[in-house]
């Protein structure tokens, strides 16, 4: 994956650039997730940060069920009856 976005510090000053590169691929060889937490905290290099998020998270990016998994997240949510939804329909003026 080739990201194009560059940050204005990566611009400005090139040592940020490359540190943010090699601890984001120290990070990454370890997979701890603290230390790939702390990284984004700092700033990641852009075309690190999927691995990085994926590593913090806890992900399995290679996992094809992930998408469904969204899917049947998105469909549950549509479906759960809030709070706020009763609040709202009670406060709205009647019609």
């Amino acid at each position: 994956m080739f990201i194009l976005q560059v940050g204005l510090d990566d611009l400005l000053h090139p040592w940020f650039q490359q540190s943010s590169i090699k601890t984001g691929e120290a990070c990454l060889e370890v997979a701890a997730i603290p230390q790939c937490r702390a990284a984004l905290q700092r700033g990641a290099a852009p075309a690190l940060r999927p691995r990085l998020w994926a590593t913090a998270l806890a992900l399995d990016l290679e996992h094809e069920a992930l998408g469904e998994s969204f899917e049947d997240l998105c469909s549950q949510v549509e479906e759960c009856n809030l709070l706020t939804d009763l609040l709202v329909s009670m406060l709205a003026p009647q019609q």
